[in-house]
């Protein structure tokens, strides 16, 4: 009475015993259903009856998905439905399903209870693993770039990759770009749907399936990553990028050929043999900044790229000057140039690029009116400059990654006695905008690494020299001039003291039109214009 009373004040009514007794038949009923249509499939099996066999024990599996061991009054019955399902698929040759069904059976945790059959389990289930062989199939639907941002101190390219991976059992493990990815079971095969965040630098994802067998399936996708474009400017953008960090692939600039020519100087004693040490970073600096100007939208054919590693076209003088000459054909809104490399002072030339040719030494006896064999086989920024007035562009930047120095000893390189450990040094100038007052362009905006007769340095954990590295980033977050000036100076001057005790000052020279003007320096960008507020 109490019970009855509890249970109208709760708003319950409880069941009528009978009901209760009922559905305990019911559950009891189940079971004895399920356990006698998985004593017929036992038998079904062994008459070889293996398709009605599948079927017998997929209808117990809707009625009661679990096992165990069914009690019937003092005997029991054993019911193990996932592990007679793989048998079945074993006898048909269905390894990938197979599989699945004794890999479900061993994570339900009834049949470890009976030893002997566990270890029949374990057997069969190694026979299906080592059967199988089918690789999983991979097939893209779609893949997608989403956006590219500029997200902190790097870009991030949105991509999203959709598919289906097709294998006749199961899928254990799908990843992209080593990204473990989601999927889901469908009636065509596993499907998945998937935004990824990837450096732009990528230019092509490996997706690999992993099926419960271990077989592996893989495909290399391309990707065309969207960049941060300039728009329609882009187009106007034209490049010369120049980067040599091998000095010892030439006859003329290897360590073994300076000391022969010193009886070539009228007086010995005037002969200057120069360390052509080689670089680790320089070639990396023009990939780097060629690869920035393709992600800003920069056409591949406006880009001109010449390095001193194989299978490139060689940084030597005269590829430089046939790529200078070729701009003679070229029309648009900017040109830039760009050198890392060794740089030197020489005697008439206050900023020499230093190529993969040139021979490193002189004599300093030779007549004013003659050039040296440095000189001869190097390149001065003036020619380049004298080449870049010449074409029809309305800005033209000089970039030179390169020392300031009075004697190379002093400039951008590896194992230089007077460089402190730990760093190679060098020496940039940029010249935006450059002297072209016939055309109506402004006089240069000189961007210097360093001041004169000083080095510039290369960041050895980054592969980069710290002034191009830090001149991509601010770049990279489309800084005005007034802006990227001072982040630049800011950022390498702090860096390379930090990391090794010498500081490096950056150095900017502006013409008279934007020295004083810092509203126009605030709208004034070295690839594009910062619009109004």
């Amino acid at each position: 009475m109490l019970a009855v009373t509890v249970a109208v004040v709760l708003g319950a009514s409880p069941a009528p015993l009978e009901a209760q007794s009922n559905r305990s038949e019911d559950r009891k009923t189940v079971r004895q259903s399920a356990a006698l249509a998985y004593k017929r499939a036992e038998g079904l099996i062994r008459r070889q009856k293996l398709e009605q066999a599948r079927a017998t024990i997929e209808k117990a599996l809707e009625k009661h998905p679990d096992s165990g061991v069914f009690a019937s009054g003092v005997l029991t019955e054993p019911y193990y439905p996932h592990y007679l399902l793989g048998v079945i698929h074993i006898e048909l040759e269905d390894y990938d399903k197979a599989i699945l069904e004794f890999e479900e059976e061993e994570r339900q945790g009834q049949i470890q209870l009976d030893t002997a059959l566990y270890e029949t389990l374990t057997l069969q289930l190694a026979k299906a693993k080592q059967t199988d062989n089918q690789s999983p199939v991979i097939k893209l639907t779609g893949v997608e770039p989403v956006e590219t941002r500029f997200d902190g101190e790097r870009e991030i390219a949105e991509v999203r990759f959709s598919g289906v991976v097709v294998d006749d059992g199961g899928l254990a493990s799908l990843t992209i770009h080593a990204t473990e990815i989601n999927f889901k079971q469908t009636d065509d095969g596993f499907r998945f749907d998937e935004t990824l965040r990837l450096a732009p630098l990528v230019s092509d994802v490996r997706v690999v399936a992993v099926d419960v067998a271990g077989n592996r399936g893989e495909q290399a996708v391309a990707i065309d990553l969207p960049p941060l474009d300039l728009g329609p400017a882009a187009a106007g953008v034209h490049a010369i990028l120049v980067g040599v960090d091998r000095y010892e692939r030439h006859e003329g600039s290897r360590a073994g050929d300076c000391p022969q020519q010193a009886n070539t100087c009228g007086d010995p004693s005037s002969f200057v043999c120069y360390n052509l040490a080689n670089l680790s970073a320089a070639a990396n600096d023009a990939q780097r900044f060629h690869d920035f100007l393709i992600r800003r939208g920069v056409p591949s054919g406006n880009i001109q790229l010449l390095l001193s590693r194989e299978g490139q076209v060689d940084a030597t003088r005269d590829n430089v000057l046939a790529a200078l000459d070729n701009l003679r054909d070229r029309r648009g809104d900017k040109i830039i140039f760009f050198f890392a490399g060794h740089g030197v002072n020489s005697r008439r030339h206050k900023n020499l690029m230093l190529l993969s040719d040139t021979r490193g030494w002189e004599c300093e006896d030779t007549p004013p009116e003659d050039a040296t064999d440095l000189e001869a086989s190097a390149l001065g920024v003036d020619t380049v400059e004298r080449a870049l007035m010449r074409a029809s562009f309305a800005e033209r930047y000089v970039i030179l990654d390169a020392c300031r120095s009075p004697r190379l000893a002093n400039t951008r390189a590896a194992g230089v006695a007077s460089s402190p450990a730990g760093f190679s040094s060098r020496g940039v100038r940029v010249v935006p905008d450059a002297i072209a007052r016939d055309v109506g362009g402004r006089e240069p905006v000189l961007f210097y690494a360093t001041f004169d007769k000083s080095v510039s340095v290369e960041w050895n954990k980054k592969q980069a020299g710290y002034f191009t590295w830090y001149l991509l980033q601010g770049l990279r977050r489309d800084l005005s001039l007034w802006e990227l000036k001072s982040y630049v100076q800011d950022h390498v001057q702090q860096r390379t003291t930090e990391d090794h005790g010498v500081t490096q000052k950056p150095h900017v020279v502006l013409p008279e039109e934007l020295e004083n003007d810092y509203e126009l320096q605030k709208k004034v960008s070295l690839l594009g214009r910062i619009d109004d507020p």
